[in-house]
């Protein structure tokens, strides 16, 4: 879907204390990829060309990207066990969280608590 409007991405996201941006762009090369994470620029590229299921999962696959890198691992190929890695998981959490929303509730309380302490309360 061109020009992709729902659902909406916040152009934003922290991993491991660092600012990620978002960016939902225009198809960008000729092999059809729907996403891509740069880590130097700490920066997560959607196509807009795919259709809102897909961007979910393109955005959850870049996301598990940034969170390797995160956290040690490498934005580039390690043999290609990363790749398939993000490949499963991104689809396996989207499906988690669908079928059992009260998790997103657990994790809501949680970032409530983070905050309410980082604010001192």
């Amino acid at each position: 879907m061109a020009g992709l409007k729902e659902p909406p991405i916040c152009p934003n996201v922290i991993i491991s204390g660092q600012r990620w941006k978002i960016e939902v762009v225009p198809p960008w090369d000729e092999r059809g990829t729907m996403g891509d994470c740069c880590s130097r620029r700490r920066r997560i590229r959607i196509s807009a060309d795919q259709s809102s299921d897909s961007a979910v999962d393109t955005l959850f696959h870049e996301l598990l990207h940034a969170v390797c890198v995160a956290h040690g691992g490498s934005a580039v190929s390690d043999g290609d066990g990363e790749e398939r890695l993000v490949y499963v998981l991104a689809p396996g959490i989207i499906e988690l969280f669908t079928a059992n929303p009260w998790l997103l509730k657990i994790i809501e309380h949680m970032a409530a608590k983070r905050k309410a302490a980082a604010n001192g309360r």
